[in-house]
């Protein structure tokens, strides 16, 4: 787990996704989308998040969401999501 944290660390400093409207792709088939506002360790923080179900619908999340980076599967940069 800490070479995919520290993999994935290295990865955010190169691409320009942080502060950026991202939909993170999770293992188990959900998926978040929100601004990727703070990577901190083996977390991602996200703000004005919203949970998409399989079609396409969202509901907004109350508050930030944290999500453990072992979890995610990709991370895509949305221009509009």
């Amino acid at each position: 787990m800490q070479l995919w944290s520290s993999l994935f660390g290295r990865l955010l400093g190169r691409v320009p996704c942080v502060r950026r409207r991202v939909l993170v792709n999770l293992e188990s088939g959900h998926a978040i989308q929100g601004v990727l506002f703070q990577h901190a360790g083996a977390w991602l923080v996200l703000k004005s998040a919203s949970f998409v179900d399989k079609d396409g619908k969202t509901y907004a999340a109350d508050g930030d969401v944290v999500i453990e980076c072992a979890k995610v599967e990709f991370i895509q940069v949305c221009a509009a999501c």
